[in-house]
């Protein structure tokens, strides 16, 4: 969702940088910014940098859609 470059608007940057944010969230299927890991029950958090949940315990992470990329996790998130 591409917005037409406007300098007249001091905001623009922030608008835009809110409706990719929207537009990534509508293509995850886990919209929700923290789930608890199957692994160890700590909460796997969405890092919007490098597109994945992580788990701060032991490192699992998760795709957007919550499917494992990285274990120790064997099960994918319940989102």
């Amino acid at each position: 969702m591409s917005a037409p470059y406007n300098l007249s608007n001091p905001n623009f940057g922030f608008i835009r940088q809110t409706m990719e944010m929207f537009e990534n969230l509508d293509n995850r299927k886990c919209k929700k910014d923290s789930y608890k890991c199957p692994h160890a029950g700590c909460q796997a958090k969405w890092d919007e940098s490098k597109k994945y949940f992580m788990c701060p315990c032991h490192g699992s992470q998760f795709d957007k859609d919550g499917k494992v990329l990285r274990g120790p996790a064997k099960d994918d998130l319940s989102c």
